[in-house]
């Protein structure tokens, strides 16, 4: 939210107290970076566990973006470890992810790992799929590293693999017939559009074709009616059980990207 908000006017205009409050913010995420686990800490337990969600890999671009801005150096190291740890524990052979491994904050060991905020076994989170394709094509954005770019890869095509017929995929991917997550879809569909400006053909091609067709859908058939709600999109889900078909902040902003990076597009 930081960069997105005061780092994002930093660029737009070049003021320099947004620049302060951005590389401040930075510091504080570091201060949640645990050396032995090698990652930034998600939720704080009163049990003394090491929770990092996979939702987190968004958080990374204010290192990224600090570390070559002004702010500590080892902000970049952070980001790569936590790329790199997200990559052996959250993603699996498949390209699907996790949602949330349970470290130990003694030894770095991964002690649990769990598939969906519910923790469904079997499950995988459409909008924590989305994170990872999101938050490693940033990684390799800032990085260069081609691993990350070969993470958002798989993320992406397991993504587009699972999606039903209108390209909107239910809040579990395993779990057809139960609600979709409208946000989910933004997400991933900017995500593709700065992806596909990173690989060859018809790779490219592809996923530009993938966030198309998801851009036309929410355009179609999940807008909100100025009557009836403030959002832009509707059908969202939050992931835990609660908050079924209703409107989320990640899908009116993320599906406002899109169109921008869209318009864009060479």
């Amino acid at each position: 939210m930081v960069f997105y908000s005061f780092g994002h006017g930093y660029l737009l205009t070049g003021d320099q107290d947004y620049k302060t409050v951005t590389l401040t913010a930075a510091h504080s995420l570091s201060t949640r970076y645990n050396s032995i686990v090698g990652c930034t800490l998600s939720w704080n337990s009163p049990t003394g566990h090491f929770y990092v969600i996979i939702d987190n890999m968004m958080n990374l671009e204010l290192l990224w973006w600090a570390s070559k801005n002004g702010g500590d150096s080892k902000f970049f190291d952070m980001a790569v470890s936590h790329s790199d740890h997200m990559i052996r524990d959250c993603i699996k052979p498949d390209g699907s992810s996790y949602h949330l491994i349970d470290y130990s904050p003694e030894n770095g060991t991964v002690l649990s790992k769990s598939n969906t905020p519910q923790g469904k076994p079997g499950g995988v989170w459409s909008r924590g799929q989305a994170w990872a394709i999101y938050g490693f094509t940033v990684s390799y954005r800032y990085s260069g590293y081609e691993r990350y770019l070969e993470t958002a890869q798989k993320a992406a095509d397991y993504f587009i693999s699972h999606l039903p017929s209108d390209h909107v995929p239910y809040w579990d991917f395993f779990a057809p017939g139960e609600s979709r997550d409208s946000s989910a879809a933004a997400i991933a569909a900017s995500a593709f559009i700065e992806l596909s400006n990173y690989v060859k053909e018809p790779k490219a091609s592809d996923y530009k074709t993938a966030a198309l067709n998801i851009i036309n859908s929410l355009s179609n058939d999940y807008l909100g009616k100025p009557d009836k709600t403030d959002a832009v999109i509707v059908h969202g889900t939050v992931g835990d059980g609660t908050g079924i078909d209703v409107s989320l902040p990640y899908a009116d902003f993320y599906f406002s990207e899109a169109l921008q990076r869209w318009t864009k597009l060479k």
